[in-house]
């Protein structure tokens, strides 16, 4: 199965924001070598990333999923991650629209305020 989401790591015990912890097969510390594996592919907190692995339990019954490869989520789908690690960080994209809607905004006004002062200078000229 794949999952994607935001890397949680606290403690040197990685997990996908709300969701189980993560672990390596076979491994004597399974919850630490998962972290370490993610650290060896460039991995870290708050990173956006897809994991590959199996739902299982350890010994003592903590659920977790045993990760077989983590891909950065960015690049899936020719990019379409971003926007997605956007969302889940809660932007949305809004503060591009944002600075979108007020640069459209500002060279409206400067069109507007350009209008106003060409009117002016041609009242001016007809005045003489």
């Amino acid at each position: 199965m794949k999952r994607t989401g935001t890397l949680r790591v606290v403690a040197g015990i990685s997990r996908l924001e709300g969701w189980r912890r993560l672990a390596r097969q076979g491994e004597d510390d399974p919850l630490g070598a998962a972290t370490d594996f993610l650290a060896e592919r460039g991995f870290d907190d708050g990173d956006f990333i897809q994991v590959t692995g199996e739902l299982d339990t350890l010994n003592d019954g903590t659920p977790v999923c045993f990760i077989s490869e983590a891909v950065s989520a960015g690049t899936l789908t020719g990019g379409l991650g971003v926007a997605a690690k956007s969302s889940a960080k809660g932007f949305g994209g809004s503060k591009a629209n944002a600075k979108s809607t007020k640069a459209k905004k500002s060279s409206s006004t400067k069109t507007k305020a350009k209008k106003r002062n060409t009117k002016g200078r041609a009242k001016k000229s007809r005045k003489k």
